[in-house]
């Protein structure tokens, strides 16, 4: 069965190394492959803090966006189950009262994806680099985590090729090949958007990058690199 990523490849391929562009836009195109391939090294690292650095200001402003809506939606979620929902109108108030009191014992759990931080203002008042910083940060387990499953394996991310979008965008693919030991190991491609500003080219979040968010709210199974 033909896989997406080289269905990708098939396609794009030709695009990619087989028809040089001007001299200038080869040499963008080659920097935003290296500012892409310098990200990877620094995800298969766990480096969140050179992570951060290098990724697109604009990009994680816009993460740091959505995260404080979800956060908010959380704080909001008893008032809004109990006041608005047909189900929450007719329970009794005691039940109602249970609970609010069972939503305020637990928290607000997207809190839980940021380390050192305890309260929603806190959270409203991180800039964005530092807010990605946190949340890159709960996704690497502590060595002596009891809630996690310890699975070894080893990934690499490669970059193959890119495909320019004008002068400021390039599409960069890479491969994500993960050796599990005995149970063999997986290929994996993944296309992430680079932008050239006027310190670099920076790259953006696509989901490989920060997947590990999007268990949040679960008990994760963390794999364990070496």
């Amino acid at each position: 069965m033909r896989t997406p990523g080289i269905t990708f490849l098939m396609l794009f391929g030709p695009t990619l190394v087989g028809q040089p562009a001007a001299a200038q836009q080869a040499r963008d195109t080659s920097a935003a492959s290296r500012a892409v391939a310098e990200a990877l090294a620094a995800v298969d690292r766990h480096d969140w803090r050179r992570l951060v650095a290098l990724l697109d200001p604009e990009a994680m402003e816009a993460f740091r966006r959505q995260q404080l809506l979800f956060a908010h939606g959380f704080e909001d979620m008893p008032r809004h189950f109990r006041d608005t929902t047909e189900a929450g109108s007719k329970l009794p108030p005691a039940v109602r009262a249970y609970f609010d009191s069972a939503f305020s014992s637990s928290g607000n759990p997207m809190l839980a994806e940021f380390p050192g931080v305890h309260t929603l203002a806190e959270l409203d008042s991180l800039p964005a680099p530092e807010l990605v910083l946190r949340y890159l940060e709960s996704t690497t387990p502590a060595p002596d985590s009891t809630d996690t499953v310890r699975i070894h394996h080893t990934t690499t991310r490669t970059v193959l090729g890119q495909m320019p979008s004008g002068d400021t965008l390039a599409y960069v693919i890479y491969r994500e090949h993960s050796d599990l030991e005995q149970d063999g190991s997986t290929d994996q491609w993944h296309v992430v958007l680079a932008r050239r500003r006027p310190d670099g080219w920076r790259v953006l979040l696509n989901p490989d990058i920060a997947r590990a968010g999007c268990m949040a709210g679960f008990t994760r199974i963390n794999l364990v690199t070496r």
